[in-house]
Parts: C-alpha cells; structure tokens; sequence
C-alpha cells in the first residue's frame, strides 16, 4: 500500500500550473466583493443571528439544584457557568470515545507502524474517554444538572469537533494520520479539564476538584501517548529507524 508521503500525481501546487495560477489570482484579486451592495447583503443575512445566542441554559432539573443555584447567585456565583462547562466536556468525551472506536476500527483496517500504538493501549485510551463521560453526567447530576440536554457550550465543541471526525472517518486517511487528529482532540481536551478543575475550585465544590484532576490526569498521559507514537511515526518515515512499539 502506497504511504501518503511517497510521490504521488499530486497537482494541487502552482508550480504545475504556473501560467493557469497567475491569472486564478489575478481573477481572485478582482473578483473581490466592495460597496455598499455587499455591505447591505452582509448585513441582511448577518444581522437577523446577531443578537440571538447558540442555546441557552436550561433550567435545573431537580429542587435541590434550583436552590442550590439561587444559593450561588445570592454569593454572587453562577452555578450555570459550571454546569454548561461540565455539559462542553460531556460532548467532548462522548464524542472522544466514538472517536477512538473508529480509530479502533482504523487500526484493524490498516494497522500500525513499529513505535506506535497496541491495540490494548487504545482499548485503554477509548475506556477511560467513556468513563470519563459517565463521571461528567454524574457530577452534573449531583449539580442538579440535566445531562442529556445540550447547552451553549457544549454545541459549540460539537461543531469544533467536527473537522476531527471529518479526518478519523474517512476512509482514505490513516492510522497515524487520525492519530494526528486525535492529538488535537486531546490537546484542547487538556485544557478544557484545567478550565473545570479551576471553575469548580472557585465555586466551592472541593469533592469535584478532587474527580477533575484524576481525570485531568489520565488525560494527560492520553496525550503523552499520542505525542510520542505520532513523533515515532514521522521519524521512521523519514528516516527508516524501527523504534520499539509502545
């Protein structure tokens, strides 16, 4: 099987086409939209969204938590901001975990390469994104939270999320290349558990930090990981070393 990195029919480059890409730019250049025209049909398409939100927050779902929030408000806190970044990660580890089934997937398609992932080690990695959720719903819940709604924040990953899927299901790419897509899932995913560890230490839940950081911390070996079988991956390449597999 050809390997995305040896020389293809590959005619996406002006070099091929020097004279057709001078004037795709020269037609580039004056076909760009001015005046007061384009300004209107901007703003008649853009201005009816403007003012309206993605989503809102829907209301709790117990007694317990709409005291718990009118409480919080009274302090000057807003619970709502918390439980809309709990929902964000719901969708980010719901999303990981059918992710890596398809990474799974991938990988009994097309297998690996010599310094890059057992099977076992993505098993690992899929089980601990579906624990991971499942400890997301549960601390919404005990929040007074509705874990099966969508919230702002959590439609808005669903669509960042979108590119990464494009690229670990198609069919075309390969293991290490949704690998590389993987890690930047989990690069963003990184940072997201920070956001929660420090909004719930703000907030007074000291048993949720406590979760959060176990969590952020399988994370980051999630990472780890995806770091080193990606760089091993591109080393072999280029220069025909076989690291040991990891």
């Amino acid at each position: 099987m050809k390997k995305p990195t040896q020389p293809g029919k590959n005619l996406t480059g002006t070099g091929t086409a020097p004279i057709q890409s001078k004037k795709t730019a020269q037609g580039a250049a004056q076909g760009v939209p001015s005046g007061d025209g384009f300004e209107a049909l901007h703003e008649s398409m853009h201005a009816p969204y403007a003012t309206a939100p993605i989503g809102t927050m829907p209301p709790p779902s117990t007694i317990s938590g709409a005291a718990k929030s009118a409480a919080d408000l009274v302090r000057g806190k807003n619970t709502l901001v918390l439980l809309d970044r709990i929902a964000e990660r719901m969708a980010f580890e719901r999303t990981g975990t059918r992710l890596y089934e398809l990474v799974l997937l991938k990988y009994d398609l097309r297998g690996g390469w010599p310094g890059g992932p057992t099977r076992p080690a993505l098993e690992r990695i899929h089980a601990e994104e579906l624990r991971h959720f499942n400890l997301l719903a549960d601390a919404l819940t005990a929040l007074g939270g509705d874990p099966t709604a969508m919230t702002p924040s959590a439609d808005v990953t669903s669509v960042e999320s979108l590119g990464i899927q494009s690229v670990v299901s198609d069919a075309r790419t390969t293991t290490a290349q949704a690998l590389h897509a993987m890690q930047i899932a989990e690069l963003a995913d990184q940072d997201g558990w920070e956001l929660l560890i420090e909004l719930a230490s703000r907030l007074g839940h000291n048993d949720l930090v406590v979760q959060f950081k176990k969590a952020a911390e399988r994370e980051g070996e999630h990472l780890a990981l995806l770091r080193s079988w990606n760089t091993r991956n591109a080393i072999s390449e280029a220069t025909g070393e076989q690291p040991t597999a990891g």
